[in-house]
């Protein structure tokens, strides 16, 4: 007994501690897990990054959607035809400018034709213009 107190009441008395670890410690791991499986998926999903970036900038999600309908819409088999890459998102001086979309489309041999359509847009989003330019993919 040290003054007057029994050994073990030391070690009763101490504060309880943890295993080590805080609780955010757990989270932090999976977090970071979340957040690469989520990159890889905005790689390789398109409709993961079409999610994605409606998220962060709606605005262009919805010039990038009106592109791709007025592409759709130059299709000469509109039932046919799908979006292979969704172009490049720019501002210009009166509003937006999506180029170079790339569209397949199915051809009268029934072989896919390939075209690109750019589409400049007003700042609330109506198609302004469109240009469609066929080009052919060597296999």
């Amino acid at each position: 007994m040290v003054d007057g107190r029994d050994p073990g009441a030391r070690m009763r008395d101490a504060p309880q501690r943890r295993g080590g670890r805080k609780r955010g410690g757990k989270l932090i791991p999976l977090l970071i897990l979340a957040l690469f499986a989520l990159f890889i998926a905005t790689q390789e999903i398109p409709q993961v990054r079409d999610w994605v970036e409606g998220m962060l900038s709606p605005e262009k999600a919805t010039m990038r959607k009106a592109c791709h309908a007025a592409a759709l819409a130059a299709s000469r088999q509109p039932d046919f035809a799908r979006v292979i890459d969704r172009g490049e998102f720019e501002s210009t001086q009166g509003g937006y400018l999506v180029r170079e979309v790339v569209m397949g489309e199915m051809g009268e041999n029934g072989n896919e034709i390939r075209y690109r359509v750019s589409c400049y847009l007003d700042v609330s989003g109506n198609i302004v213009r469109t240009h469609r330019e066929d080009f052919q993919v060597s296999e």
